[in-house]
């Protein structure tokens, strides 16, 4: 009887150090909730990892870039602050700001004052003079299942959104590229677009009336069907011998360009 007991009382005495040791951790953890990231990313498409293309962007910020992000409090959107949480750990140079857009009229109005329409989940980038706006419109998408159910938020793409601004306000200068029109080009808005989301800007230049401006750092020559003319492609050579950049798109189902090939 005597070892019966003794043997009780020794498991009772490793159960009660193993329920202490646990509730000291989960006391640790939470502690330490705030000062550290203490999410792991257990899916497989690593929703709740940064990209490495955004650490790169993160890690080459020189000065503060500030983001505006406006809810009010009890309307934040899960997903939002997730993905804000992650860039708030990942880089000491991005300051997260949270403005309710009701009770903190002022912080609105900054933006609102230059033309952005600052409502709930609204977020803006700002550093010095530049700022880039992102509109719950543009974070969400929807669309309709074949059994006709619409999904919205189906597509998330909030960490791209953040990482183009971001490097669109930390730069001074934004690099600037032109379609050549005149020669029934095919329609290059997929490509001005994907351009422009990428912090470009783009404009178009008929080379037959105009030189290519100095401006400009790359020329984008879209699958002409009709051929350059001598005129214009001194001008195309005078822009290249200045050490910027031409790329040019050719179709096989359209007549040859043998000047411009």
């Amino acid at each position: 009887m005597k070892t019966k007991t003794k043997r009780t009382l020794s498991t009772a005495a490793i159960f009660a150090f193993t329920l202490a040791a646990i509730i000291l951790f989960n006391v640790i953890l939470g502690l330490a909730a705030d000062k550290i990231q203490l999410r792991w990313d257990l899916t497989e498409n690593k929703i709740y990892a940064l990209t490495e293309e955004t650490k790169a962007v993160l890690s080459s910020l020189s000065e503060e870039v500030t983001l505006y992000y406006f809810a009010s409090p009890g309307h934040e959107e899960e997903k939002i602050a997730r993905t804000l949480d992650m860039y708030r750990t990942a880089s000491d140079k991005l300051k997260i700001v949270q403005a309710d857009p009701n009770s903190d009229p002022i912080a609105a109005r900054r933006f609102t004052d230059k033309g952005i329409s600052v409502g709930q989940n609204t977020i803006v980038l700002e550093r010095g003079t530049r700022f880039r706006a992102i509109l719950p419109s543009e974070i969400y998408q929807s669309y309709t299942t074949q059994s006709g159910k619409t999904l919205d938020s189906a597509l998330f793409g909030l960490e791209k959104l953040i990482t183009r601004a971001i490097s669109y306000v930390s730069v001074d200068t934004t690099k600037n590229v032109c379609f050549t029109v005149g020669h029934n080009e095919i329609d290059y808005s997929y490509v001005a677009e994907q351009l422009q989301n990428e912090n470009m800007s783009t404009y178009q230049v008929d080379l037959k009336t105009e030189s290519i401006p100095d401006s400009i750092d790359a020329v984008y020559i879209m699958a002409p069907s009709e051929d350059f003319t001598e005129d214009e492609l001194l001008k195309l050579d005078a822009f290249l011998s200045k050490g910027k950049g031409a790329h040019s798109a050719f179709d096989a189902r359209r007549k040859a360009r043998p000047r411009l090939e």
